[in-house]
């Protein structure tokens, strides 16, 4: 009996301490926090391969081939912030690390959306994800 309670227990301590690491934002397969940038990448390469923004074309005179590429020529393009999306509930996105950030990125001609931005959101280790799914 005193041995389950303390398997109980442990198992309940590591289950919290996995929580509270997602919830932080840190990738727990790579032990590690993704910076801005790279969370700004991640959205941006699942925008292009979904076909919401073009992975290649011309920005002022110069082309872009890649996601680097439009990164570069953008460079003040896009922000990386949990807070963007209100009125939504994220708790249990986050402790999963299926949510870290949300991403915005401006869109030229605005879509429907009335501020003219796609929003994708990125979990811990760097995967995009549409948010309203």
């Amino acid at each position: 009996m005193r041995v389950a309670s303390v398997l109980l227990v442990a198992g309940v301590v590591v289950i919290s301490l996995i929580a509270s690491a997602n919830c932080s934002g840190m990738c727990i397969s790579e032990l590690r926090y993704l910076s801005k940038p790279e969370k700004v990448h991640a959205g941006v390469s699942f925008a292009m391969k979904q076909g919401w923004l073009p992975d290649h074309g011309i920005i002022d005179g110069v082309s872009y081939e890649n996601t680097e590429q439009y990164l570069n020529l953008k460079l003040a393009c896009c922000v990386a912030d949990i807070r963007v999306v209100g009125g939504r509930n994220d708790f249990l996105d986050r402790i999963s690390g299926r949510l870290s950030d949300y991403v915005l990125i401006p869109r030229t001609p605005p879509t429907p959306n009335a501020t003219g931005e796609l929003v994708i959101a990125v979990s811990n280790c760097g995967r995009g994800w549409d948010w309203t799914d």
